[in-house]
């Protein structure tokens, strides 16, 4: 599996860091995870073929996750009106009330007929050969979903925005590669989010190997948030940056 970074920031704006989007592509599969704004041109930039994105899951509608399938969604539909490229139907997963949430969206009915819609909780779904569980993770009064992805002997993680709750030890376990949120220093926290600690104990016990950290809010520089992370997890820890490119 590899993962691209299509963004990795957070609701405020920052001309470096897109907002959350994972594209996760073995062979022939491919998933996308969370659309948020700017990931769209981070998807051009990166030569991906939005045309071709089938599979969308997207771990909650917050708008710094979302903002960008309305563009995407626009795009499509314009190029089938002018009949530059016949499209193939897609799936959209999301939490409990992603087939109501988007069904409200009048004006882009036409093109949501394109896509079958499916709520998950604590549910399993496969994607050509890629195995995908999805748990639900508390985010203040939100409940989102955190996606695993498992391909043979290896094991892929998102988690969205959550905090501490009983489900995330589960979604980490034994992760070969951890996409984690990192929303703040140690010396902040707030409830739904993981600070530098959290995350660090919790990948700890959860025996992940590499830990992607994503969603640094800029209060405090990225480096000192990974040093932070440093205190309490032993693995590998990587800074996500848009467009890097992570093997799995």
């Amino acid at each position: 599996m590899e993962i691209t970074v299509l963004g990795c920031g957070t609701n405020i704006p920052n001309p470096k860091k897109s907002g959350p989007c994972f594209y996760i592509k073995d062979g022939k599969d491919s998933v996308l995870l969370d659309m948020g704004p700017n990931s769209l041109r981070n998807m051009v930039i990166a030569g991906i073929d939005r045309f071709e994105i089938k599979n969308i899951i997207f771990t909650h509608f917050h708008l710094d996750h979302f903002a960008d399938f309305f563009p995407f969604l626009a795009n499509r539909n314009f190029t089938e009106l002018v009949k530059i490229k016949k499209l193939e139907k897609g799936n959209i997963f999301g939490p409990v009330g992603a087939k109501e949430y988007l069904a409200d969206f009048k004006n882009t009915k036409e093109a949501m007929k394109k896509f079958t819609i499916k709520n998950l909780k604590n549910s399993h779904l496969k994607i050509g050969k890629l195995n995908i569980s999805t748990l639900l993770l508390s985010h203040g009064d939100k409940k989102i979903i955190g996606v695993r992805i498992e391909k043979d002997s290896k094991i892929l993680v998102y988690t969205g925005d959550t905090g501490v709750c009983k489900n995330l030890h589960k979604l980490l376990e034994n992760a070969d590669v951890a996409i984690s949120e990192c929303a703040f220093s140690q010396k902040m926290s707030w409830e739904g989010h993981l600070n530098s600690r959290d995350v660090g104990i919790v990948a700890q016990k959860a025996n992940v190997k590499t830990l992607v950290l994503t969603h640094i809010y800029p209060f405090v520089p990225d480096k000192q948030i990974k040093k932070e992370v440093q205190k309490y997890f032993k693995g590998e820890v990587i800074l996500a940056r848009d467009l890097l490119r992570i093997k799995v």
